[in-house]
């Protein structure tokens, strides 16, 4: 499988699991916003 097509399951995947998804990392502490750790954010590491 191409590294496009792995990429683009990726980010289908993620659109699966996160309702909230978005392009933008913001995370509102005030709205008690929690970084993910399941699906495909398990191989993503936490930056901050």
């Amino acid at each position: 499988m191409s590294h496009s097509k792995q990429l683009n399951l990726l980010g289908s995947y993620a659109l699966i699991e996160n309702r909230f998804f978005s392009g933008t990392v913001r995370i509102q502490h005030d709205r008690q916003h929690q970084i993910l750790t399941t699906g495909p954010y398990r191989w993503i590491p936490v930056i901050g």
